[in-house]
């Protein structure tokens, strides 16, 4: 979505969003210019925009979940691209923003598999053309390389795989799954890419889909079990033949989404007591982020996730989330998901629409391009 305000939207309404997000200033009366956000997060997206209809990803009146990519067919980059990304970035680097962290949800389109940013029908392995592991590592190293060398952003962190147990088979956005031993593959290409780049960007793994999956066995919960679970021992373990936490560049920390598993509250409790307990159990070292959170599921204190909510009661809901998050888990980052909407949904923090019906409007892709816009 920054992709496409801050290409198309009006220089002071980009300002304004990036101040509402950013700032750590204060005006005359002392009230906030913004929530001072302490990490940004960037997707290296697959280039499913560039395939237009082809790519099979929403349509020519809603383009908002493709994206743009780095890399050409031909093998050559075009650093104008993401332009709208790259706007969002400067501006929180301007405002002191802490920690960047780049993340891609697929391979690009010219190595995947099908050719699509979204993974085939049936399959769990990652979307990527057989021996082209080293070839994908390489084209993050090389984004990372460009954004230290040639534009003075330094990424502090590269999360490689996002929500690897989900198939993505479908076309509603770009994604790929990914087994563990394709994860542990990919770790360590990119940690001799980068090395070999002396960089210090560090990488952090795996984005897991649950909390759940980042912690135990889901034969632990009476599931079938399929490669893409139990990863804190799994890559973390000392006894593990797939440890990674002697990779020079890898980050000691686990990173899981809260989703699934908030409801009923002695759940959330649980739940999370109980992942605390199997991080430490693999690893008493080993760290823990929580790296994405919207309000999804519908349940008894709750409606579902469709429905802007600026409520107080909404408000203290994810503050329980995030307390039990920090406090029972020892969660050392919690990330939000996502910073702009433009749709009816609990998930923007900061919301747009086409302003026609006064403090609220029409919503969705057909406001890319529209110049008049509200934010609230």
């Amino acid at each position: 979505r920054a992709q496409f305000v801050g290409r198309n939207w009006p220089l002071e309404k980009r300002e304004q969003i990036a101040d509402l997000l950013f700032s750590q200033e204060f005006d005359s009366l002392g009230n906030p210019r913004g929530i001072g956000l302490s990490l940004w997060r960037f997707n290296l997206s697959a280039g499913s925009a560039e395939q237009g209809d082809s790519s099979q990803i929403g349509n020519k009146t809603n383009p908002w979940r493709r994206g743009e990519c780095f890399l050409n067919a031909d093998g050559s980059y075009n650093w104008n691209k993401l332009e709208g990304q790259r706007w969002f970035l400067k501006a929180a680097k301007k405002r002191g923003v802490e920690k960047f962290l780049a993340f891609p949800n697929s391979p690009p389109v010219h190595y995947t598999a099908n050719g699509k940013a979204f993974a085939p029908k049936g399959v769990t392995h990652l979307n990527l053309k057989p021996g082209y592991m080293d070839d994908y590592a390489r084209y993050m190293a090389r984004i990372m390389e460009h954004f230290s060398l040639e534009e003075g952003i330094y990424f502090d962190y590269l999360s490689p795989v996002n929500e690897p147990q989900w198939d993505w088979d479908g076309h509603s956005q770009e994604g790929s799954p990914a087994l563990n031993e394709e994860i542990y593959v990919l770790t360590r290409y990119l940690s001799r890419e980068l090395s070999s780049r002396k960089l210090d960007t560090r990488i952090v793994i795996a984005e897991a889909g649950t909390i759940g999956h980042a912690a135990m066995s889901m034969r632990m919960l009476g599931m079938p079990a399929d490669g893409r679970d139990d990863q804190a021992r799994f890559f973390f373990s000392r006894e593990s033949p797939f440890y990674v936490g002697d990779l020079p560049l890898v980050e000691l920390t686990i990173s899981a989404h809260s989703y699934h598993s908030v409801w009923p509250i002695d759940e959330q409790v649980r739940n999370r007591k109980l992942v605390n307990q199997m991080i430490k159990n693999a690893n008493p070292d080993l760290g823990y982020w929580m790296s994405e959170y919207c309000i999804l599921q519908e349940n008894d204190e709750i409606k579902r996730g469709h429905g802007r909510d600026l409520g107080m009661k909404t408000a203290l809901y994810v503050a329980r989330i995030i307390h039990h998050d920090l406090v029972l888990t020892n969660a050392r980052s919690w990330q939000w998901w996502t910073a702009i909407s433009q749709v009816d949904f609990k998930d923007g923090l900061v919301y747009l629409d086409d302003g026609s019906r006064g403090e609220t409007g029409k919503m969705g892709g057909h406001i890319e391009s529209l110049q008049y816009c509200l934010l609230y």
